[in-house]
């Protein structure tokens, strides 16, 4: 990646993303689930550092509103899992081997 990340796929925290039928496909699939005796869980992705064009503001404000709108727990906020660009590989979300560590130990920490 040429300056250490994807300039083509650059990511945006936004609440306007949080479509209505969004929100009602993972509060069903997590109500679906749960009558079968399984949990769910809700978290993000890893995202290359260079790549967020977000304030922290607005990731504050899209963590809110889906900790407001989902049925299931979220493991985490976005902030835990926004990394140095030296854990990713190929684009601005998917880990080199050695960010994946970084990644589950976040994971288990939420």
């Amino acid at each position: 990646m040429v300056n250490g990340y994807d300039a083509n796929v650059m990511v945006k925290h936004n609440v306007d993303y949080l479509k209505d039928d969004f929100i009602k496909y993972v509060n069903d699939y997590c109500k679906f689930a749960y009558k079968k005796g399984a949990s769910v869980y809700f978290n993000f992705v890893p995202t290359n550092r260079l790549a967020v064009t977000s304030t922290k503001e607005e990731i504050d404000a899209y963590y809110n509103a889906l900790s407001e709108k989902l049925v299931c727990p979220i493991l985490g906020n976005p902030h835990n899992y926004i990394f140095d660009y030296e854990w990713f590989y190929d684009n601005n979300v998917h880990l080199n081997t050695a960010g994946t560590y970084i990644y589950n130990y976040q994971l288990v920490e939420s």
